[in-house]
């Protein structure tokens, strides 16, 4: 009796198998590669909205007209993939804030995405006691790192499109407007 049929199945549960694990580890590999994509955006977008922050208070005449902004502040919040060195990386929580009036807001960053939080009435968010990484609002604003198949480049969503970096700056600036607007005394 042939068996060689036999052989032929188990080298095809075999190539299965590897290619599972392959597949299992790009996977990993791709979410490294997007849960770190956040503090970079994050740290860009802060020196976007200081240079905003700065420019607005240049032009105002009253002092409780000014914004205050703060610097991005890193949190390590654990070590993901521990149990595979060339995968494992700190996560962590990027954000800053900037604060008018009674009004905060700020972008956070954590695991691949980017959230801009507005807080009224909450003075001084930038201050020590607060966390505001861990502040339990909604975002107004949502943008979702994600690896692309072909050129394996990050790129940013916000509701399923795509954002360039002119969007993205665009995104800013609508956000500043608005909280300018948003806290008119």
């Amino acid at each position: 009796m042939d068996f060689s049929w036999i052989k032929d199945l188990a080298e095809s549960a075999n190539k299965n198998e590897l290619d599972k694990a392959a597949q299992f580890r790009q996977d990993k590999a791709s979410k490294r590669e997007e849960a770190l994509a956040a503090a970079p955006l994050v740290e860009r977008i802060c020196m976007l909205m200081t240079a905003c922050c700065d420019e607005f208070n240049k032009h105002v005449a009253y002092q409780h007209l000014r914004i205050v902004c703060s610097r991005v502040k890193r949190r390590k919040t654990g070590i993901a993939n521990s149990d595979d060195p060339e995968l494992t990386y700190a996560e962590e929580n990027t954000y800053f804030t900037f604060s008018r009036g009674s009004w905060t807001c700020g972008f956070r960053g954590v695991n691949g995405a980017v959230e801009f939080v507005e807080l009224p009435g909450v003075s001084d968010g930038g201050s020590m006691d607060f966390k505001f990484d861990e502040a339990s609002v909604a975002p107004s604003r949502r943008l979702v790192a994600r690896q692309d198949p072909t050129s394996k480049q990050i790129v940013w969503l916000e509701d399923d499109r795509q954002l360039d970096g002119q969007a993205i700056v665009a995104l800013c600036k609508d956000c500043f407007r608005s909280f300018i607007e948003k806290t008119q005394v």
